[in-house]
């Protein structure tokens, strides 16, 4: 289930049943789970919401939460949040003992997703035990970075709330300044209302001035030279942030492995002739964006892509170790490993 179908419903009171609920975007993920605690009646609402947090999860405890009768309500809210691997396990028993007359939801943080990925054990393109059960039934929300056109969309319903007003181009070059991170986002058009005045017209200008770039942005851009072929072109674009902003060169090949292990598992996934419908929600990318990750797969072998985590994986636990690389050799060290991939 797409993330606007599921606010959809949240709206339209159709939920029932568990829910996994995971993916990059936090800000929208907490607004849903916001959303639906707010559900049941106010008078009764401390009698029908239980919530649960990772680690040391028990199974029964929570199936026993999910089965208790909703107190003079339709329903109930049961939340279990900052899942990790471990902790899906040990509750992906209890799925088929969900009564309609419960709203499970089963929240996987962005974090949690980042450690399970930074250490490798999603580099064969293994799913979480959870999406497998619930996403053949539509249960499964991937809260992923907005396209383009929901991003901007977002962007002027926070101004139209502040009821500011965006010079010609200002709502683009906001994304691309500030970044996609929609709690940012939502705190940098704050900054330019207290700036501008509420009812005023927000300008280029006053972003520079307000607003501090947002490196997984410019991270994002660098990336996306780099596994597209334009090696040179992202190491000078790298060398600029270093530069300017005086980024850890650890944050950036962390996004960059990341990046990579999503190739992996589009690249597995071609491999083996699935179709495009199941690329999206196995591989973490959108319906906008995964053509352009196709595109990039299809630029290496998976033995290549494979080889590249590994390096990069290497490097990132010198780094903690204390093994200490400049900017300069972190560039060089990229070049070497992708050099051979270029076209």
């Amino acid at each position: 289930m797409d993330v606007w179908n599921f606010f959809s419903e949240i709206e339209h009171g159709k939920l029932s049943g568990p829910y996994y609920l995971y993916g990059q975007e936090e800000y929208s993920k907490i607004s849903a789970v916001q959303k639906i605690l707010s559900l049941p009646q106010e008078s009764t609402r401390d009698l029908n919401v239980q919530i649960f947090k990772s680690p040391n999860l028990d199974p029964v405890e929570i199936r026993n939460a999910c089965q208790a009768l909703p107190f003079f309500d339709a329903f109930r809210v049961v939340v279990v949040r900052d899942l990790d691997g471990n902790s899906e396990k040990s509750i992906a028993g209890i799925l088929e003992d969900v009564p309609d007359s419960t709203i499970l939801l089963l929240v996987r943080s962005a974090s949690s997703s980042a450690k399970q990925a930074d250490s490798g054990s999603d580099k064969k393109g293994s799913s979480s035990p959870l999406l497998s059960a619930l996403n053949p039934k539509n249960r499964a929300v991937n809260f992923a970075p907005l396209d383009d056109a929901h991003l901007y969309q977002f962007i002027q319903k926070r101004l139209d709330a502040y009821h500011l007003k965006a010079e010609p181009g200002l709502i683009p070059y906001l994304a691309g300044y500030a970044g996609r991170n929609l709690s940012y986002l939502s705190n940098s058009v704050l900054k330019l209302r207290d700036y501008a005045g509420e009812g005023n017209t927000v300008t280029k200008k006053m972003v520079e001035f307000c607003i501090t770039p947002d490196s997984e942005y410019q991270y994002y851009s660098i990336a996306d030279l780099i596994l597209s072929g334009k090696l040179e072109d992202g190491l000078k674009q790298l060398n600029i942030e270093f530069r300017n902003r005086r980024e850890s060169p650890v944050g950036f090949l962390h996004y960059l492995n990341k990046q990579v292990l999503v190739l992996i598992a589009i690249k597995q996934m071609l491999v083996e002739n699935r179709p495009q419908d199941e690329l999206v929600p196995k591989s973490g990318s959108t319906k906008n964006s995964i053509r352009f990750n196709i595109a990039k797969a299809q630029r290496f072998s998976l033995e290549s892509l494979c080889r590249i985590h590994e390096e990069l994986t290497d490097e990132i636990s010198n780094i903690t170790k204390g093994v200490y690389r400049d900017e300069d050799a972190l560039m060089l060290l990229i070049y070497q490993i992708f050099k051979e991939t270029r076209k």
